[in-house]
């Protein structure tokens, strides 16, 4: 199976860093001098400052001669005033040029993983191609017929063991009895007893326990080979069940064409169809600068006319 580097296909890209906006611009700073008489209009002074004026200085000189000279004051006023549409401009650059690279960023990955997704389908059809249209069917037809073959070679096995089980057990028996013989008879002659009448006796009562002793091990071999061969019998039930649901499950799974190529190659196919689905490009509102650029009008939009 060829491999797939992710990494050839799809590049780290930095977050772009923003520089830090320069406001020193977006202010001017107004002078505008004011000249009262005596009686100083009270309610235009608070105007102007309502507006964001603020007196900075105040001088007060006389006007006429003699008895029908008149005070005056002389306001010097000055304001810090914000431009609109030095700012909205600024805003506005700065948006587009966000909204652009974040745009173009969000397309190169978006074309990166469907490139990825494209070498996946790619190099999955090239595996299924290699495998050949018979390919799933000799391995399934393999395994098939494998299971019996194996059923067969252990009981065979099985039966070795059993019939070399036996022998030995046997020729062990007699050979123990064997050895009481030769030890009795010998226990006689050493104490001179040894007579036909009493060896016939007593050689006949060994005999009578190797009787016992071979048949009691028949018995217990005869119950091993009865519970081999059930148990060989229940191995060859379940292997047979075994192999009638696999050959169902089989030509099932053929009918459905759950692993046939076609369907592997549709489902990766379905998957690349389905992420590319899935985009969702979220934009920027430009309700938003809408609404910023109606509130930089209101600053400007203070009556120019004070009140009388």
């Amino acid at each position: 199976m060829d491999k797939i580097n992710p990494l050839s296909y799809i590049t780290d890209t930095d977050p772009v860093a923003q520089a830090i906006q320069d406001v020193s611009g977006w202010y001017l700073t107004e002078y505008m001098t004011f000249d009262t008489g005596t009686s100083i209009a009270i309610n235009s002074i608070q105007w102007y400052m309502a507006q964001g004026w603020a007196i900075i200085s105040t001088e007060s000189y006389e006007v006429g001669a003699g008895t029908s000279t008149t005070t005056h004051t002389r306001f010097t006023m000055s304001r810090r005033k914000l431009q609109s549409e030095l700012v909205l401009q600024d805003m506005i650059t700065d948006f587009t040029k966000s909204y652009n690279e974040g745009r173009n960023i969000n397309d190169r990955r978006y074309d990166e993983l469907v490139a990825l997704w494209n070498v996946a389908l790619d190099k999955t059809e090239d595996e299924l191609n290699n495998l050949g249209p018979d390919e799933y069917d000799s391995v399934i037809q393999g395994l098939l017929d494998q299971l019996p073959a194996d059923l067969a070679s252990f009981e065979t096995n099985l039966d070795g063991i059993m019939d070399n089980y036996g022998d030995s057990r046997r020729a062990a028996i007699n050979v123990r009895f064997d050895s009481e013989l030769s030890k009795a008879q010998q226990d006689l002659i050493s104490k001179g007893l040894y007579t036909t009448v009493i060896w016939v006796t007593e050689s006949a009562g060994i005999e009578r326990e190797r009787e016992q002793a071979l048949t009691d091990f028949e018995d217990t071999y005869v119950e091993r080979q009865v519970a081999i061969e059930l148990a060989l019998l229940k191995a060859r039930t379940d292997v047979n069940l075994a192999l009638i649901q696999a050959n169902n499950r089989w030509m099932e799974m053929r009918r459905s064409n759950k692993f046939t190529p076609l369907e592997i190659r549709n489902q990766t196919l379905k998957y690349m169809l389905d992420f590319m689905e899935r985009r969702t490009d979220s934009y920027p509102g430009l309700e938003n600068l809408a609404g910023m650029a109606a509130q930089l009008g209101y600053s400007d939009g203070a009556a120019t006319v004070s009140p009388s």
